[in-house]
């Protein structure tokens, strides 16, 4: 109120742009909200399936091949371990891709305009002893190729097809 007991007019403007800045200030830095919103990353066990905000779906369907060095064993060879992942977009066919990742090291493969990266699976091989499909835990990093690499294609060692 002023003064003399009016209301001062107060302009749709100046009420649009405070509650602008109070929406602002409540949005969280770390949510994903556009399909371009940059790298994804998630871990999942075997049968877990995760969507992302490009309404792309990663699941990680099994691990293949584990044939890395046991930590209480002295191996020649590091080994390597194959986690075979599915990619599945809306209105396209699912690609199935299978990731080579050396000893401890990490993995990679394209499909469907995407790197997909297996950054690491636990748990490392104790001694000579299967891991139970069930343990497996797969920690992925999901990237948007650029426009200029999307035309290129993966094979699954598994079936030998073109993805």
């Amino acid at each position: 109120m002023t003064p003399t007991g009016k209301i001062p007019a107060v302009s749709l403007r100046g009420v649009a742009a405070a509650l602008a800045l109070v929406l602002l200030g409540a949005c969280d830095s770390r949510s994903v909200t556009g399909p371009d919103a940059g790298p994804a990353e998630f871990t999942l066990r075997v049968g877990e399936h995760r969507t992302l905000p490009s309404r792309l779906e990663v699941g990680f369907q099994r691990v293949t091949h584990d044939s890395r060095c046991p930590t209480r064993t002295t191996c020649i060879w590091e080994g390597m371990a194959v986690p075979r992942v599915w990619l599945l977009r809306p209105g396209e066919d699912s690609s199935f891709v299978a990731i080579e990742m050396l000893g401890s090291g990490s993995g990679s493969a394209e499909a469907l305009g995407h790197r997909i990266i297996a950054v690491r699976l636990d748990p490392y091989p104790g001694d000579l002893d299967p891991i139970p499909e069930s343990r497996y835990l797969l920690q992925l990093r999901i990237e948007r190729l650029p426009d200029r690499t999307r035309a290129l294609r993966s094979v699954d060692p598994e079936t030998k097809g073109t993805l």
